[in-house]
C-alpha cells in the first residue's frame, strides 16, 4: 500500500512537471456566471493567496448584465455563456462618470504572463489600462488608447504582461481599465471571460504539486 502511494505520488509529480504549469497556467478567471438573468463579479476560480476583486464604476451599469459568450480557458476548462458584465452607456457627463473597472489581486507566488478578455462594443473604439502597486500610488500607464473593434460583435483583447516584471510576486496589484472612447448613441459595452495566466514560483509550484499528489493518493484503488 505504501509502495503504491509512493508510485502514485511520484507519477503525480512527473505529470505536473510536464503540465501547463511549466508554460503558464490560469491563476484567475472570471466568467460572470452561467445565469441568463444576472451576473456575478466573483471569480470563477483563482489560485492566489487572496480572492481577487472586480469592481465596475461609472457610466450606466446594466445591473442584470447582457448576453455573454462561451469560452474555453488556457487550462482547457469550458465556461458556458451566461450574462457578461455590461454598461448600457459607457459615457456620462464629466470624465469622472465614464465607465471604468478595477481589478485588484495579490500576485504573490506568481510570475505574470498574460491577460485577456472578450468584449462587445457598440461604439467605443479604444481603452486605456493602468496599474499600481498600492492603493495610494499614482497610476502607471500600461496601454494608452488601445484600439478595439466597435461593431457590436464579440472580439477578444489579449495583452502580454511578461515584460512588466514589477507586476509579479506582489502583495498588491491593481489594474484600471478605463477611457472607453465613445461616439454618439447609447455606447453599449459588454465585458466577459477575463483571464490571467502566469507561471508559479517554486514555492507555489511545490504546493500545487503536493495538492495534486495528495488528491491522487486519496482516490480509491
Amino acid at each position: 500500500m505504501k509502495t503504491t502511494a509512493i508510485i502514485i505520488s511520484f507519477g503525480a509529480v512527473v505529470l505536473c512537471l510536464i503540465s501547463p504549469f511549466s508554460f503558464g497556467n490560469v491563476f484567475a478567471v472570471w466568467d460572470f456566471g452561467p445565469s441568463s438573468a444576472f451576473y456575478t463579479t466573483d471569480p470563477a476560480s483563482y489560485a492566489l493567496p487572496d480572492k481577487p476583486t472586480f469592481v465596475m464604476t461609472g457610466g450606466d451599469i446594466d445591473v442584470n448584465g447582457k448576453n455573454g459568450v462561451d469560452f474555453t480557458d488556457a487550462d482547457g476548462v469550458f465556461h458556458a455563456a451566461g450574462q457578461g458584465a455590461a454598461w448600457d452607456d459607457v459615457n456620462k457627463s464629466g470624465a469622472d462618470n465614464d465607465a471604468a473597472l478595477t481589478i485588484t489581486m495579490n500576485t504573490t507566488g506568481w510570475t505574470l504572463l498574460g491577460l485577456r478578455w472578450d468584449y462587445r462594443s457598440e461604439e467605443a473604439v479604444s481603452f486605456d489600462i493602468d496599474y499600481r502597486l498600492s492603493e495610494t500610488a499614482t497610476w502607471i500607464s500600461l496601454l494608452n488608447n488601445q484600439r478595439i473593434t466597435a461593431d457590436d460583435a464579440f472580439h477578444a483583447v489579449t495583452i502580454d504582461l511578461s515584460p512588466y516584471v514589477v507586476l509579479s510576486d506582489q502583495p498588491f496589484v491593481q489594474f484600471l481599465i478605463s477611457d472607453l472612447d465613445e461616439g454618439d448613441g447609447n455606447n453599449r459595452y459588454i465585458f466577459d471571460n477575463l483571464q490571467f495566466t502566469g507561471v508559479p514560483e517554486p514555492a507555489t509550484l511545490s504546493l500545487l504539486l503536493l495538492g495534486t499528489a495528495m488528491g491522487l493518493r486519496r482516490r480509491p484503488s
